[in-house]
């Protein structure tokens, strides 16, 4: 009898030391998992605020007596292959810029000289080379270059 009941005690304990090392494993890898996305999504946050600025950059060189600039595409960290794609939208608030009625959101009354401000929409979409559940993050700004 008694050794039954140091046998179901010996069982009991294995039992219960098998289940916390089971949740141990289980609540390391969330927190693994947890920490990769966390730092793929700041890349992607990141890659957003970069291509605004350097959209506001394209913007204070683009000659607008030729065309208009109405999107820019970034891939990082390279070309050839990317984790991240931006995508920049920029719709002008001035239709005296000469950019089409695509490209243009409203006119604002300055009398005189033409408003260079822009809304900049931006979308950082990673891609299947970033080895975790898909991200996508959307930035709209109002810029005045």
């Amino acid at each position: 009898m008694r050794r039954a009941f140091g046998l179901i005690a010996a069982i009991f304990f294995i039992v219960l030391v098998a289940t916390t090392a089971i949740t141990a494993l289980s609540i390391a890898t969330m927190t693994a998992r947890d920490t990769n996305n966390a730092h793929n999504r700041e890349q992607a946050v990141l890659l957003a605020q970069s291509a605004t600025e350097y959209a506001v950059l394209a913007m204070q060189k683009h000659d607008y007596g030729t065309n208009c600039l109405n999107s820019i595409a970034i891939t990082y960290p390279n070309a050839a292959d990317p984790l991240f794609i931006a995508n920049v939208r920029i719709y002008y608030l001035d239709s005296k810029l000469g950019c089409g009625a695509g490209n243009t959101i409203g006119v604002i009354p300055l009398p005189g000289r033409p408003s260079n401000a822009a809304l900049v929409d931006v979308t950082v979409t990673s891609t299947a080379a970033l080895d975790s559940p898909r991200i996508r993050y959307h930035r709209r700004t109002i810029q005045k270059p």
